[in-house]
This record gives structure tokens, C-alpha cells and sequence, in this order.
């Protein structure tokens, strides 16, 4: 005679997760281990609520099962096994195609008949059901007696549909649902409870977003993490607690001691973005910096290259005069192999500028403040170096800024380096920071042609105000755009995901892993 409850199936759905879409962040890859199975802090309270002894934890994937009990197992503070349903080469191509190729008819025609002659490495159904139900039968005999099944699609549930024999899912599980199964002896089903409650459960911390920082909430990726590590995002209104705050998400604008004093129990400063300059504190015990390097580099490259490009064939010059005036005034341009392009600062947008201009076929020079720092980089490209900031701006028909804005770095660029370059009449590209180049000097230096045109993206006031900026903006030689070279989807998807990973992990206790900086 079956005795009911003696054991329980929890069968669960996880988040929605990005995978392959946020790339490598700190040497961690944001879409694998760390981010690729989340489950809610909800659906973690009602498992402390339903899960009482024991338990084991099967997922499609051993990776899904091994994150899914790390996830679990510190919350629930209970053993808990780890099984995967599925080993993963079946379950990236099942009879020579993947899931995703295979798709509704797939789960239509769950464990049909076998297809001959299978790839190598290939598994057919059959096999893949066969390994199943010799798993399930091993689980039925373990000691533990809640068994926690995490699934995340509509395969998962027609694999343990035919388990269960039962039919339980005719439709694919919604993300908030859970489901509990009891089972006798021999893991017939004697009960099932579908459609349990998830209700919502409180956040432990709270961590506020500026309204400087408004696209960290351009993707849902960034929320989600903190949610899933019981952090809740709040906006800046007259409501909030500040005493309560323990994190804080914050763009361009300047952070202050003043500010700092307004939340006396911050924790951490979290820049959505690399450069912290506007951050302008004093180091106190406990209190965390960070920021989002390693994230918009490329984008930043392959925007000042387009920029190179556009400034040499005049391709802005020529829409203009086509667009506002009917002008057809063609030129004959110049050759790649003529244009000698000066890189200033050698950093990892400086270094992936240098690499992209190079397979174009442009001679490049550099100048670093930092030469023994990059000596490798510079041996391993052969890449000629100026020995100051004025002979490159001599040498070169274009000079494209790249250095962080420090007290050494600020106006660097001005009227005696610009008034080198009237020999060449170069022009000047700056997607770096306004601080470096004298944009009132740059003004001149176009008036007296000194300078045949500039390339601007960042400018000394975002957005533009004061006239004399506006005037050099509406300047025909001058290419300006509003701060976008290193907003691309993917560069955004990063800063978000590492912005929420530098708060979860310090507010969690892992200072470590984040990416912090020195005040």
C-alpha cells in the first residue's frame, strides 16, 4: 500500500536570463556561471516556506544544477544534491540539430522514433529518454525526500511530463508558478498541487538610482540582478528613506562629500560608466567605489575610426552643402596611405584605435604619458612614438584624443598645440573627455585655419547651453554628436550587469570581485 508524502517533487521555473548577450566582464563571463539560471528572491522565500528537509535539485543542465543549488542552498541552509536531467551535449543537438532548430516540432513529437545514421556526438530520443528514466529511478531511491526540479522551458516539461505519466504540463510553466507532486514508493504521482502562490517577499537592502544615471534601467538585466540577490532599486523622490539607503548608482554628474552626507549608511558608490572624476569624496572605512571598465572600449574604437573616416573623405562636409545649400562641389580626396594618424594615450581605447587604423592601412604614431607601461603593446605593432604632445600634433594630419582626464591630462590640447598643426591643417577627433582639449582654443584655431575640422563627442557642457559652444557646433567643418560613441546595445548590457554585480557583491561582502577604485 502507497503511503502518500513520502515524497515530494517542487517543480519550478526560472527568470528569463540573457545568455550569450552581456560578453566578458572582469574575466567573468556575466552570461555563464554567474547569471545564467536566476531565481527570485519570491520564489527563494516559498522554497524556505515548502522545503523542510533534505533536498535534491535536478535541472536540464548540470550547469543550471550546479548554480541552481548554489543559488538555493545558502538560503535554504539545508544538504542539497545536485542532477542534471540532461547531459549537456544532448541537450545542444539532439538528433544532429539544435533545440533551437528543432523548435515546436520538437516538443510537438516528444521521444519519436529514432532517426538513422546520427551525427557523431548526436543523440536520439530515445537514448535521451532511456537516460532519463534510469536518473529518475536512481532520485527515486536517494534519501533526500524533497526533490526540487528547476526547468526553464516547454522541453523540460514534456521531459518530465513523461516521467510523471500524468500529463501535468499541456502548457509551458509561467515564470511565478510552482507546482508540488507527491509521490509513493514506487514515484507514482498520489497528489498534485498545481499553480502554488509565489507571493512577493520584502527587500533586505535598498540601493538608489540618480536621475544622472537613467540608462541603467534601459535593460531589465541590471534590476534583475539586484532583485535576485534581495537588493530592491529605488528612484531619487521625496519619499525615500535615506537612512535606509545602502547603495547608490550614479552617472556624470558630481558626487560630493555634501552628498555623501545625506546617506550615512552608504556602503558603495557604483559609477554606471569607467571614468570617476566627478566623484569627488574622501576615503572613509566601509565605503566603496566603483565603476564599469572593460565594458564600452570597442564601441568607443569603432566609433572614433568611423569619425577618421568621415573627417577624411568629407562626408559630412559634402551632405551639408548638398542638403542645406544644392552645392555639388566634388573633390579629390586623399589616400589612406598619406594620412598619418596621431593617437594620443595608449589605454585600452587608445591601443584598440591604434589595431583598427593599422588593418585599415593608415600610418599611425603614438604619445602616452606612459611609455614603459605600454613599451610591449608598442614593440609588438611597431608603432612609431612621438617623444611629446607638440611633435605629434606637428607630424600628424589628424590627432585623435584618447587619455583620461586627470590634473596632468587637463587642457592638454590647446592653442600653442594647435597652432602646430597649420602646417598640414589636420584636424582633431575627441571622444574621450572635454577636460583634455581647450574647445575655446579649438574655436580659434578654425577661425584663424589653422585646423581644417574637428570630430567632437563629448563637450564641456551635456547637453549644449552657452552661445560660443553652440556656434562651434553649427561650425560646417565641425562633426559634433551627443556623447553616443560608446552606446551600443551590447557596451550598455555590460555596464549594466557589471554596474549591479560591483553593488550585489559589496553589499554582500565581496569587495573583492567588484571593480573598485582608489579615492
Amino acid at each position: 500500500m502507497s503511503t502518500r508524502n513520502e515524497k515530494r517533487v517542487i517543480i519550478m521555473r526560472h527568470e528569463p536570463t540573457f545568455e550569450n548577450k552581456n560578453g566578458v566582464i572582469q574575466g567573468q563571463s556575466v552570461a555563464s556561471s554567474l547569471e545564467r539560471a536566476e531565481i527570485s528572491p519570491y520564489k527563494v522565500q516559498w522554497c524556505r516556506e515548502n522545503i523542510i528537509s533534505p533536498a535534491m535539485i535536478i535541472c536540464s543542465s548540470l550547469g543550471r544544477s550546479v548554480h541552481s543549488s548554489q543559488l538555493l542552498s545558502g538560503s535554504l541552509s539545508l544538504p542539497i544534491q545536485i542532477s542534471p536531467l540532461l547531459i549537456q551535449r544532448s541537450w545542444g543537438n539532439v538528433e544532429g540539430k539544435s533545440v533551437k532548430e528543432l523548435g515546436k516540432e520538437f516538443v510537438k513529437n516528444a521521444f519519436v522514433a529514432d532517426k538513422e545514421d546520427l551525427p557523431d556526438g548526436a543523440e536520439s530520443l530515445s537514448q535521451v529518454r532511456d537516460r532519463i528514466l534510469q536518473v529518475w529511478s536512481q532520485i527515486l531511491n536517494f534519501e533526500a525526500r524533497t526533490i526540487l526540479v528547476v526547468t526553464h522551458d516547454e522541453i523540460s516539461n514534456y521531459l518530465i511530463n513523461e516521467i510523471f505519466k500524468e500529463g501535468l504540463f499541456k502548457r509551458p510553466l509561467n515564470f511565478s508558478e510552482a507546482h508540488l507532486v507527491d509521490l509513493d514508493r514506487c514515484g507514482s504521482v498520489t497528489h498534485a498541487s498545481l499553480n502554488s502562490k509565489i507571493s512577493p517577499v520584502s527587500y533586505q537592502r535598498k540601493v538608489l538610482l540618480r536621475n544622472d544615471a537613467p540608462t541603467f534601467k534601459f535593460d531589465e538585466v541590471g534590476v534583475r540582478i539586484l532583485n535576485n540577490r534581495g537588493i530592491s532599486l529605488l528612484e531619487v523622490t521625496e519619499d525615500v528613506d535615506r537612512d535606509s539607503v545602502e547603495g547608490m548608482i550614479v552617472g556624470d554628474k558630481l558626487f560630493t562629500e555634501q552628498d555623501l552626507e545625506m546617506y550615512p549608511n552608504l556602503k558603495v558608490v557604483s559609477r554606471f560608466g569607467k571614468g570617476t572624476n566627478n566623484i569627488v569624496i574622501k576615503s572613509r572605512e566601509g565605503l566603496w567605489v566603483t565603476n564599469t571598465p572593460g565594458c564600452n572600449e570597442k564601441s568607443v574604437a569603432e566609433f572614433t575610426c568611423i569619425l577618421v573616416n568621415d573627417l577624411m573623405r568629407g562626408v559630412g562636409l559634402f551632405s551639408r552643402r548638398l542638403s542645406e545649400r544644392n552645392l555639388w562641389k566634388p573633390t579629390v580626396l586623399r589616400d589612406y596611405s598619406t594620412m598619418i594618424i596621431g593617437v594620443v594615450g595608449l589605454g585600452a581605447i587608445g591601443r584598440e584605435v591604434v589595431r583598427l587604423l593599422m588593418k585599415t592601412g593608415f600610418p599611425v604614431i603614438g604619445w602616452t604619458f606612459h611609455l614603459e607601461k605600454h613599451a610591449k603593446f608598442i614593440e609588438e605593432n611597431r608603432l612609431s612614438m612621438a617623444s611629446c604632445i607638440e611633435e605629434i600634433c606637428s607630424l600628424s594630419d589628424m590627432v585623435t584624443l584618447h587619455i583620461p582626464a586627470t590634473k596632468e591630462s587637463n587642457g592638454l590640447m590647446g592653442l600653442e598645440q594647435m597652432k602646430l598643426m597649420q602646417v598640414k591643417r589636420g584636424y582633431i577627433i575627441n571622444t574621450s573627455r572635454p577636460e583634455i582639449l581647450d574647445y575655446k582654443a579649438l574655436k580659434k584655431a578654425l577661425k584663424r585655419q589653422w585646423i581644417s575640422g574637428a570630430a567632437l563627442d563629448v563637450f564641456p557642457e551635456e547637453p549644449i547651453k552657452s552661445l560660443w559652444l553652440r556656434q562651434l557646433v553649427c561650425d560646417p567643418r565641425v562633426i559634433s554628436t551627443p556623447h553616443v560613441a560608446g552606446k551600443t546595445t551590447g557596451a550598455i548590457r555590460k555596464a549594466i550587469a557589471l554596474c549591479a554585480y560591483n553593488v550585489a557583491w559589496v553589499l554582500n561582502g565581496r569587495p573583492e570581485s567588484a571593480s573598485c577604485i582608489n579615492l
